[in-house]
């Protein structure tokens, strides 16, 4: 009876495990690394979390991912501070200095 209700406890983790790990709800990750002035400040960013960003007047921002980069003026990545949206392996540069944020995305 014991073997019985351990066989059946993996069972059950095992099914658990498969479905959260192949299920639609998985976060991705965009492959690459994100630059400001050539220092690396993100390393395979996870897909719409929102990242605190500064950076300082002509700064160079450098988006080596395979995802677009939105940068806001502000923190918490609201949609009316977008700044600007750097294209996969795309840069660019903000004119002023700002305690703001970035969010990847496919698109």
């Amino acid at each position: 009876m014991i073997a019985g209700r351990v066989t059946g406890a993996v069972a059950a983790v095992g099914t658990a495990l498969a479905v959260a790990l192949a299920g639609p709800g998985v976060a991705a990750a965009a492959e690459g690394t994100f630059y400001v002035n050539e220092v690396p400040r993100f390393v395979d960013p996870d897909d719409y979390k929102c990242y605190a960003l500064s950076w300082s007047d002509d700064d160079l921002l450098d988006n080596q991912t395979n995802r677009f980069a939105y940068v806001y003026r502000n923190r918490g990545c609201h949609r009316n501070d977008l700044v600007v949206v750097l294209l996969p392996s795309g840069s660019g540069s903000v004119d002023n200095s700002a305690q703001g944020s970035v969010q990847f995305r496919k698109q």
